[in-house]
C-alpha cells in the first residue's frame, strides 16, 4: 500500500488544530523528533504512518 500524504492542513487537523507557527518550532527542534515533511513540487507533505507514530510514542511518554 503506498504511503498516505497529509497536506499541512491536514496535519494541522489531524494534531489538534494547531498553528502553522507550532509546526515550524517543532519541526526545528531536534529534541521533539517531530517527521520532517516531503516536499512534492513547491508544497509540504507529511506521512500519515510517520505523524500517527510520532503522536503515539508523545503520548505513551505523557503517561
Amino acid at each position: 500500500m503506498p504511503p498516505r500524504y497529509l497536506s499541512s492542513s491536514q496535519l494541522r487537523e489531524m494534531i489538534g488544530g494547531v498553528s502553522e507557527m507550532s509546526i515550524w518550532r517543532w519541526s526545528t527542534d531536534e529534541s521533539i523528533n517531530f517527521p520532517r515533511p516531503v516536499r512534492i513540487g513547491r508544497r509540504r507533505f507529511w506521512r500519515a504512518d510517520e505523524v500517527e507514530s510520532w503522536m503515539a510514542d508523545r503520548q505513551c511518554a505523557d503517561r
